[in-house]
């Protein structure tokens, strides 16, 4: 849950009370994670700048803070004209399950699926009246739907580097630009994981197979190691072992729908790749670098 103060209660000595507009919240987190690090010296300010602009991790909890505030008050119209959603809906906002549940909800709106006709059926189908989390109770409704509706929907439509659920129809300004400023980022940073990885001939990308000689094969080959370099920097898998790391299950919801979103990129690699014979004079691992290619 995030709390936002977008007023301005000044000193009375020193304050400047009529000056002071009150602004919006989508304005007030935009601005502080845009001026990040304004307060820091000139010598950490780039060190930390460069640093976060190197980890999708911290990229992806960005896009996903901003998200989550752009699309809160169209989510929160969408519950309160659910049947049951209405007079809940301040308990639901006051459950840990609320940040989940609109996650689920962008999820299932980044695979296509039409949430502002399906969620009130789903809401409908039981009622909560035993229910001590109805937000809980909504999120895990949404996605088992999303998992089952969505699941022969193309792979990649809607996602940021193949793994993160693109925030759509997000009608703020200024938040969609920086929205869309970070997903630039992330496709960059993915892409730049990725190449340095196939460069270095890391262990793990030994897994997913070779470079196709394609063209088309090979970008295609190149964006499926890319969710899988982003996937691994974003859950800190070691680099010494498989594509996917440990079997061993992650905890997050978000680390294991990333898992799943890794694993068929990683099987799509193992295809492209398969198509190449081993007398093929090329068959070996390309390093040089590959143009961006971003909007994925």
């Amino acid at each position: 849950m995030i709390y936002l103060d977008t007023s301005f209660d000044p000193d009375p000595a020193t304050g400047h009370d009529s000056l002071s507009p009150q602004q919006s919240a989508t304005g007030v987190l935009a601005g502080v994670l845009a001026n990040e690090g304004a307060d820091l010296s000139a010598h950490e300010t780039p060190e930390l700048a460069q640093r976060a602009a190197e980890d999708f991790a911290i990229l992806a909890a960005e896009y996903d803070t901003l998200a989550a505030v752009a699309l809160q008050q169209r989510f929160d119209e969408l519950l309160e004209r659910s049947e049951r959603g209405a007079y809940r809906l301040e308990q639901i906002r006051q459950s840990d399950s609320y940040g989940p549940l609109l996650a689920a909800l962008r999820d299932a709106e980044s695979r296509g699926l039409d949430e502002n006709r399906r969620f009130p059926e789903l809401v409908a189908a039981r009622g909560f009246a035993d229910a001590e989390d109805p937000a809980s109770v909504m999120n895990a409704r949404v996605r088992r739907w999303a998992q089952r509706a969505g699941s022969n929907r193309r792979l990649g439509v809607n996602l940021v580097a193949g793994l993160i659920p693109r925030a759509v129809a997000v009608t703020d300004p200024d938040m969609a630009r920086a929205l869309d400023e970070r997903e630039i980022t992330m496709q960059r940073r993915a892409r730049e994981l990725a190449e340095h990885a196939v460069a270095q001939g890391q262990v793990w990308v030994s897994s997913l197979g070779v470079s196709p000689t394609d063209p088309i094969a090979r970008e295609r080959w190149m964006q499926a190691v890319m969710t899988v370099a982003a996937y691994r920097n974003r859950w800190n898998i070691p680099v010494d072992l498989t594509a996917l790391g440990p079997d061993n299950p992650v905890e997050p919801v978000e680390a294991l729908r990333d898992r799943t979103r890794a694993r068929v990129a990683s099987e799509l690699a193992i295809k492209l790749s398969s198509t190449l014979t081993r007398d093929d004079p090329s068959h070996a691992v390309v390093t040089q670098p590959f143009q961006s290619t971003l909007g994925i």
